[in-house]
């Protein structure tokens, strides 16, 4: 099984190149690597091309401007030839030298996977992503999960397509909840993999300051558009409560007053495509048992 693993660059060469390297340092040999820059500056993109421009399995692909997230993902893809698509943030560095035979051990034993979500761990060893399971099972235990992140995620090539990529109305924020909740309505799975992991150094630069808008809008079109009624209603009111909570504390009211009206009146009802029932139940089923998902701004301890 080829891998093709897809780093999306964005104002940070040096966590791109680590980035790179860390997968250079797989004992897993049917793999490629593919580099979009999404627009940088040309002093970026001039230290990109001196780094990786004539590094063998690397490809780098200077954009003429930035894509965002989702979409700038989508034009990697294109690129790819693997049967596995390997998505790791640019400030992102696999662990060891057996992440990707992991990897690829996992889509051959859970033929039904969408995608494996890879351990996301801070520098300090910490493990960034809480689930509402014991502790211990985190590192251990694979299972079912209804979102991802996006730090480091393997899809199953037939998979992604089949789901449609990554929405590239969303821009930046919850692209990759919208792509694993597509993928479960398809009538896949979508896995924790803990035997293959990252560490997420979570660099401030590449980031922009409407990223709490752009998270807040996202997260309300989500059950908008794949949520059967009344549930895509009575979710799109819990996210705003949810939301208008982390905006009183972090003193974001304005920014929460944009991100409901971006939600409310940006949605186009052409979008709504709400997943079959059956799918709807056992998305419900995860996301009970996960009722610790929500929007983290930052790596928390268990």
């Amino acid at each position: 099984m080829r891998i093709s693993t897809i780093i999306l660059s964005w104002q940070r060469p040096t966590e791109t190149v680590a980035a790179v390297e860390s997968v250079e340092r797989q004992d897993y040999q049917d793999h490629e690597i593919i580099v979009w820059d999404n627009g940088s500056s040309a002093a970026c993109q001039a230290e990109l091309q001196q780094a990786l421009g004539t590094r063998r399995g690397v490809r780098l692909i200077l954009a003429d401007r930035n894509y965002g997230p989702a979409l700038g993902r989508n034009l990697a893809v294109c690129e790819a030839r693997g049967e596995a698509l390997l998505f790791l943030d640019s400030d992102c560095e696999l662990v060891g030298t057996n992440a990707l035979a992991a990897l690829a051990s996992g889509l051959s034993r859970f033929p039904d996977a969408a995608a494996l979500n890879l351990k996301i761990r801070t520098p300090a060893g910490d493990v960034c992503w809480p689930f509402a399971r014991p502790r211990d099972t985190w590192g251990q235990s694979v299972f079912d999960i209804a979102h991802i992140d996006g730090g480091g995620v393997c899809f199953r090539r037939r998979a992604f397509d089949q789901a449609g990529g990554f929405p590239p109305h969303f821009g930046y924020g919850a692209e990759e909840q919208y792509l694993a909740r597509r993928c479960i309505a398809a009538g896949w799975r979508v896995l924790y993999f803990p035997e293959a992991a990252v560490v997420h150094k979570r660099v401030a630069a590449g980031r922009t300051p409407d990223q709490f808008v752009t998270m807040m809008r996202n997260h309300i079109w989500i059950p908008l558009e794949l949520y059967p009624l009344p549930w895509a209603l009575a979710s799109t009111v819990k996210t705003a409560l949810f939301f208008l909570r982390d905006a009183w504390r972090e003193k974001r009211l304005g920014d929460f007053k944009r991100g409901l009206y971006a939600g409310i009146f940006g949605f186009r009802l052409s979008r709504r495509h709400p997943m079959p029932r059956d799918r709807w139940r056992y998305l419900r089923n995860i996301l009970r048992e996960d009722r610790l998902l929500r929007y983290i701004q930052g790596p928390e301890r268990p």
